[in-house]
């Protein structure tokens, strides 16, 4: 169920969808607040504001998406409720924050660069269980939960903006490693920021998968 908190800073309102939400931006003056684990409204950090540059998603924005699941092609509810920006030496990508289905504990990511949408399941994971960044080289084979993972990459990037709510606390300027791979033809992710680590998987989709409803 979505909650109510107030911005630190000026007051304004901000909703919460998903329940493990660490921090939001404020839609009015754009500062950051963080959420603590028992609930608790901590000081804003720096503003987070993005400049838009037409993508065709927006935060808010809520519809069907059509993918398959289990090889049967189904129909499901979405909300977009969150975004940051990575910037790196090339450029920049986004990543949108939705719920499926309206599961409140359960937080999927779009990545959208230069066109290109992968659509990703996330989990957090306890640092002794993931691959090491640093140990880790592109090219080789790594095991995780039993799952073998042909490891294409790794990158850094910063983030630079953001709006809605996170999964992380969010801190602009703050660096994130990547291990990106490919498991039984399957995308998958470590992401590294803030101390805290996520094994994400899924796959490459198509923007006319999602039908969006009148905003």
């Amino acid at each position: 169920m979505a909650k109510k908190i107030s911005c630190t800073s000026c007051g304004g309102e901000m909703t919460l969808h998903y329940a493990f939400s660490k921090s939001a931006v404020c839609p009015y003056c754009g500062l950051s607040t963080y959420i603590t684990p028992n609930g608790a409204i901590l000081q804003e950090s720096d503003k987070a504001i993005l400049v838009d540059y037409g993508s065709p998603f927006i935060l808010g924005a809520s519809g069907k998406l059509s993918r398959k699941v289990k090889n049967e092609t189904k129909k499901e509810n979405f909300l977009i409720i969150g975004r940051l920006r990575f910037e790196y030496e090339d450029g920049f990508w986004d990543e949108w924050m939705l719920l499926i289905n309206d599961q409140p504990d359960q937080v999927y990511w779009l990545e959208e660069t230069e066109g290109r949408l992968s659509l990703m399941i996330s989990q957090p994971i306890p640092a002794a269980t993931a691959p090491s960044f640093e140990k880790t080289k592109v090219g080789t084979v790594l095991t995780y939960q039993k799952k073998k993972i042909f490891v294409r990459a790794k990158s850094w990037a910063k983030i630079v903006g953001a709006e809605g709510e996170s999964a992380f606390e969010l801190s602009v300027g703050a660096k994130a490693d990547f291990i990106d791979g490919i498991c039984a033809g399957a995308e998958v992710a470590f992401e590294y920021l803030n101390d805290e680590i996520t094994f994400n998987i899924g796959e490459s989709i198509e923007v006319d998968s999602f039908v969006f409803n009148s905003m």
